[in-house]
């Protein structure tokens, strides 16, 4: 399975309570340390249009150039360099299972609460909508977007409705339904299918697998164990497999740390996600 990735995405140093920034090259390392069959692939940084087409250009202009602050709070050079590269990393993969028809990883975290011309929930760029603006503009029929992170995606909300983009955009956040209890959850998952199945006629299917729906998350009031979020991923590609529609899947939200304060319970689930999408597309 190709995976999108090049180190410049990743931010080793970043003044955050967020691990969001570092978790692409986390991921990957352990990626590459399993026995799973995952083919790093790279790519060229989106280009400051490429943003422009998703974003207010003054937005974006302050950004980069670190005059205002990004989704963390701060104005990191590091982050800022990492932007495009990201973004990067979400167009290419939509390009290529688009063309291909085969599902692929962008190693992306931190987008969703990205809107038009707005920061939040550290999220700076909305790499998700660069990545649909990419594949529309290649000639993709409608897109959907899956966003299984615990948290509503208004920024993606947000620039669908300024670019008015609903004719061609299907978008569900779980965020969204409120859920605040495990029994809820464990309802929500038994109508998971169903959902799922809603994006049957698009062409391509972005699908945010946050891990802080897990029941130990520590930034929200996580309902999902470990197995019940396998079983999440696990409807996603094979729904989404019988429609017969590739799936981009990026990395999404997760805020566990362990005893030597890694985030190494969160990356595990991002593994998990990966080692679904492999056993459903053999």
């Amino acid at each position: 399975m190709k995976v999108f990735y090049n180190p410049k995405q990743s931010v080793t140093k970043n003044d955050s309570f967020s691990p969001s920034a570092s978790k692409p090259g986390k991921f990957v390392d352990v990626l590459l340390e399993s026995a799973l069959d995952a083919e790093i692939t790279s790519f060229a940084q989106a280009s400051i249009a490429d943003l422009m087409r998703v974003h207010d250009k003054q937005f974006v202009r302050d950004l980069l150039t670190c005059r205002a602050p990004n989704g963390f709070g701060n104005k990191s050079k590091l982050v800022a360099k990492s932007l495009r590269w990201l973004s990067g990393s979400a167009m290419a993969s939509c390009l290529y299972s688009l063309e291909s028809g085969l599902s692929s990883f962008a190693v992306v975290a931190g987008a969703h609460h990205a809107g038009h011309d707005f920061t939040g929930g550290f999220c700076t760029i909305n790499h998700i909508m660069v990545g649909v603006s990419a594949a529309l503009s290649a000639g993709s029929g409608r897109v959907g977007v899956l966003d299984l992170d615990a948290h509503r995606g208004n920024g993606t909300e947000d620039i669908i409705n300024e670019l008015k983009l609903r004719d061609r955009v299907l978008h569900y956040t779980v965020g969204a339904e409120g859920l605040s209890s495990c029994a809820q959850a464990k309802a929500w998952l038994g109508r998971l299918r169903e959902i799922v199945y809603t994006f049957e006629g698009c062409s391509l299917l972005i699908y945010q697998a946050g891990a802080d729906m897990h029941v130990k998350d520590k930034l929200c009031n996580g309902y999902l164990t470990t197995s019940e979020m396998r079983t999440r991923d696990r409807m996603v590609y094979e729904v989404s497999r019988a429609l017969g529609i590739p799936v981009v899947t990026i990395l999404g939200g997760g805020y566990q740390w362990d005893k030597q304060k890694t985030i190494t319970p969160v990356i595990k689930l991002h593994v998990n996600t990966f080692q679904e999408c492999i056993n459903a597309n053999k």
